[in-house]
């Protein structure tokens, strides 16, 4: 919370709103570090409830990052504790920044709230 400087009536209700999701027993959420696998289709990383993976080529160009529930359903729904909404899906133009630009969405998505 002091990265976004809010005021702290602002933290106070962000913190209320991360309290309010819940976790049931066993589960965790915004887990701490990034697991990463390569698989066939790509790279991947999973961090608490999100998967971020390699959607492949974009078209005209790019290659496309897709950030998913572990469940398998897009990552809708989210929003920053600012209010912006997330989208689920990127486009960048360097396959060899993909790793940082998932490890970045990842980060994102585990601290956001869910939009309801």
């Amino acid at each position: 919370m002091e990265r976004t400087r809010n005021s702290v009536i602002q933290q106070r209700g962000q913190f209320r709103a991360w309290l309010d999701r819940g976790l049931d027993t066993g589960e965790i959420m915004a887990g701490g570090h990034i697991c990463w696998t390569k698989v066939a289709q790509g790279l991947s990383g999973r961090l608490g409830e999100f998967i971020a993976r390699y959607g492949g080529p974009a078209r005209p160009r790019g290659h496309q990052i897709v950030v998913e529930l572990t469940d398998g359903t897009s990552a809708n729904g989210f929003m920053t504790p600012q209010g912006d909404q997330l989208k689920p899906e990127a486009i960048i133009s360097n396959k060899a920044h993909l790793r940082k630009h998932m490890a970045a969405m990842l980060r994102r998505f585990a601290s956001a709230i869910p939009h309801y």
